[in-house]
This record gives structure tokens, sequence and C-alpha cells, in this order.
């Protein structure tokens, strides 16, 4: 999570410059509206460079040098001599990313200073902690687990995946991904090993997929890893964390099973091929791009137009695909099952 630990407060309680009377933020997708009014109260405030940020915390802080949580958004502003007025108030669009996850966050309003010797961070003038809590509406992963994580295969599963926006609101693309990371994730920036992962396509706005059961190829993480499951969103620039669940246990690898008694092997050949050949079918309402397209006669254009037009109830809605005729539907459906 990002903290503030790049910005500090004035030395002997300098303050060049603070809030006036009007102030707020009003939020509209992924970018935030940020209003204020100014104060100088030094003219050295116009020899330094000034932004607007808004923070998302999880407590309220009661002073600058406690301000912790993930950094929502920020915006420059121009010289503080053109906007530094108390009676007229100034807006700047920014934008914004929200903290992953369904907890509750204090938002507060800072105004920074950049440092005067020109390195990064800067100093917190002022803020303003606004009372009311906030909750993000962002997709949501609900009973998020992995089943089976071994012999380089896993299986994601989620009770229900939603989104919770208003109803003409679709999503962006959505991915349920695996991933291990040095320690427990609380949201924000974050560095670590992809594990496994599928992109599930954009879901309308007041819907839902329930039941998901995704089994994927993985790459086994090291040993007393923390795994997190992510639900990520595509913005249009990059995937975006939107909801998480850090794994109780962390990854013990499990004892290989490649010298099992040979014997054992040998009496269930016809039982292993039939599943090898079940597991072969791509779910239409599950399989990523990568692997609809590796279906025989299915371009990478029709796999991506059954990924938006997901969820199917059953393979004959694969006719509605664009690309899709009844003839083509009838030489891939052997390949294909539903979930």
């Amino acid at each position: 999570m990002t903290t503030h630990s790049l910005l500090t407060v004035p030395a002997n309680s300098t303050v060049l410059a603070t809030f006036g009377t009007g102030h707020g933020y009003r939020f509209d997708a992924d970018t935030v509206a940020l209003t204020a009014s100014f104060n100088v109260r030094s003219p050295l405030a116009h020899q330094r460079n000034w932004t607007l940020q808004l923070w998302a915390c999880p407590s309220a802080p009661t002073a600058a040098r406690e301000l912790q949580g993930q950094l929502v958004a920020t915006a420059s502003l121009p010289p503080l001599a053109e906007i530094a007025d108390p009676v007229e108030t100034f807006t700047v669009n920014a934008v914004a990313v929200p903290p992953a996850g369904q907890r509750e966050q204090t938002l507060v309003l800072a105004l920074v200073a950049a440092a005067a010797d020109g390195r990064s961070g800067g100093e917190i003038h002022d803020l303003v902690v606004y009372p009311r809590r906030e909750i993000f509406t962002l997709p949501r992963l609900i009973d998020g687990a992995v089943a089976d994580l071994r012999d380089s295969h896993v299986i994601l599963t989620a009770g229900a995946i939603e989104n919770p926006r208003n109803g003409d609101n679709l999503s962006g693309s959505l991915s349920l991904e695996l991933w291990a990371l040095p320690s427990a994730y609380n949201g924000g920036d974050f560095t670590g090993s992809p594990i496994a992962g599928a992109v599930l396509g954009s879901l309308a706005g007041q819907s839902r997929w329930t039941g998901l059961h995704i089994p994927l190829v993985a790459k086994l993480p090291q040993q007393n890893a923390q795994l997190v499951l992510m639900l990520r969103e595509w913005n249009g620039v990059t995937y975006l964390t939107r909801d998480f669940v850090n794994l109780a246990e962390p990854f013990i690898a499990p004892v290989s099973t490649a010298k099992s008694n040979a014997s054992a092997k040998a009496t269930k050949p016809a039982k292993r091929a039939r599943k090898s050949a079940a597991s072969k079918k791509v779910s239409i309402n599950l399989g990523t791009e990568v692997e609809l397209a590796a279906v025989k006669k299915l371009s990478h254009s029709i796999a991506r137009a059954i990924i938006a037009g997901r969820p199917f109830t059953t393979i004959n809605d694969l006719i509605k695909v664009k690309g899709m005729g009844p003839k083509l539907l009838a030489k891939v459906r052997s390949h294909l099952r539903l979930n």
C-alpha cells in the first residue's frame, strides 16, 4: 500500500499555505474532481510547486504526520498567486485509483508543496479530513479461493463475481489472477510473481457470475510465499486490482508423485485418457482468448467476441456471437463446454 513515507511536515511549523473554506471531491468513474480554495501564509509559497492529493486511509489522521493510506489521486496546481482566493474555489480533474477491497475508508485532501531542495516527495502544509466514510463501488470477488495447487496446475474458485455499479455501467475486462507476494496484500501497488490467471470478460452493472471453477496451468511459487487471489479490471491502459483475498496458509510445495508405483499407473490408462480428453474442452464462459483461439476454426477475433458476450447459459447461445454461424458452431461444439 502506498503511504506518505516520502512526505514530510514543514520544518519549524513554517506553513506557507492552507486551504480556504471551500473544498471537496467528486468521483466520476475513474476520474475525480478535486475542488479547493487557498490562503497564502507566506510569500515563500510562490517559490514552490504545489499539488492536491486525495488519500484513502483506514483511520482518520489527526495530524499531517499521521497520514497513512493509499494515494487515490494527485493533481498539479498552477502558481498559487493565480488561485489563492479563500472565496473562490478552483477545480482540477485527476485520474483516480481507488483502493482495492470492500473496506470503509476515510478520505483526506492534502495540500502538498514540492520539496525545496528538489528531492522526491514534498511537505504537507494542510489537511482536510472528511467525516463520512466511503466504500468504493468496484467489482467484487465473493468467496474467492484456491481449490488445488500442485503439479503445475491450479483451480481458482469463486462463489461469485459481481459488478455493483449502475446497470448501464459495463465493467472493463475482468481478470481473476493468483499471485505470490512477499507478504500479505493490503491494496495499492505490489511486487510479486504471477502464478496463474484467466481473463473473464466484461460484466454489466448490477450483474454477477456465480459458481466459478477455473482449472489453469500454474507456475509454482517458492516455498512460504503469500498467495493472493485478485480480481483485476482493465481501465484502457492497465489492469487495476479491484478486490482480493489473502489466502490463509503460505504455499508449501507438495511431495512429488512422479515416483508412484508403476503398476498402479498401468491399471488406469483408460480412465486417465478419458479425463485428459475432457480437460481439452474449453469453457466458453471461463476460457481465455488464447485457449479459445486454440480451438480449430476459431480465430482470435471470434474468441474476443465470445469473451465480450459472456455469460452464456447454453452453448447454443454462441450463435449470437459475431462471426459464429450454424456451420462453424457445429464444427467446434465438440471442443467446447459451458463452464
